[in-house]
């Protein structure tokens, strides 16, 4: 506020763990991470099965989504989310034009139809 910035943008995240793509959130984890064993073990994490009312879900055709209730589920929405973070608060951002415009379409980073936005 004291920037003189007065536009929020709200965005509806309750379907984000479902919704993460998996292969742009190793294209961010391999920005830290160097050892492929690790990016292996993550990404075979990712296609575990869950079971959950009385079927299993997700596999390894899944692409989307990490998985809910495994104990890396909330770093890996929290790395990915940073990603966002980092492009809208960037020198270049236009965070009070059309940053969700570029998030969308230049970056792919977020699926429109999936995030109620005001």
């Amino acid at each position: 506020m004291q920037e003189g910035n007065t536009e929020v943008y709200d965005a509806d995240l309750s379907k984000y763990f479902d919704t993460i793509p998996h292969n742009k959130l190793m294209i961010v984890l391999k920005e830290r991470i160097t050892d492929p064993r690790l990016l292996k073990l993550i990404m075979k994490w990712l296609k575990v099965q869950v079971y959950g009312d009385g079927e299993y879900k997700g596999g390894k055709q899944n692409k989307l989504g990490t998985p809910q209730g495994g104990v890396i589920s909330p770093l890996l929405a929290n790395i990915y989310m940073h990603l966002i973070d980092r492009i809208v608060n960037s020198s270049q951002s236009i965070f009070g034009q059309n940053a969700f415009e570029t998030l969308v379409r230049h970056y792919g980073l977020i699926d429109p139809t999936k995030y109620a936005l005001r």
